[in-house]
């Protein structure tokens, strides 16, 4: 898996997030552009088809305690449904690609 700021406030997760380690890189980076200052950010996932409840969390404490804006797009059939089922379409503002 790998993480690139691909935008002034979205970020790129190419390949499966399956670690902690790619649960703390995640994190390492959402946070160096909330360090910044930014309110609102954009995640595309063109690749992960499942994602730990780890990164699950940390995206909704952005969310709820933070007061981020998001939007996460995702292109695999089975993370969408995935977050359908979590009942996080709405909350995590998920899109298809």
């Amino acid at each position: 898996m790998e993480v690139k700021i691909t935008g002034a406030s979205e970020i790129t997760i190419t390949g499966n997030i399956q670690s902690i380690e790619d649960y703390q890189e995640i994190k390492d980076r959402v946070r160096s552009l909330t360090n910044k200052g930014i309110s609102s950010i954009v995640i595309k996932i063109p690749d992960s088809l499942s994602m730990p409840s780890s990164v699950i969390g940390f995206l909704l404490k952005l969310v709820h305690v933070d007061n981020m804006n998001m939007t996460i797009h995702v292109r695999d059939e089975r993370l969408y449904n995935l977050m359908e089922i979590l009942n996080l379409i709405t909350v995590l503002n998920v899109k298809k690609m």
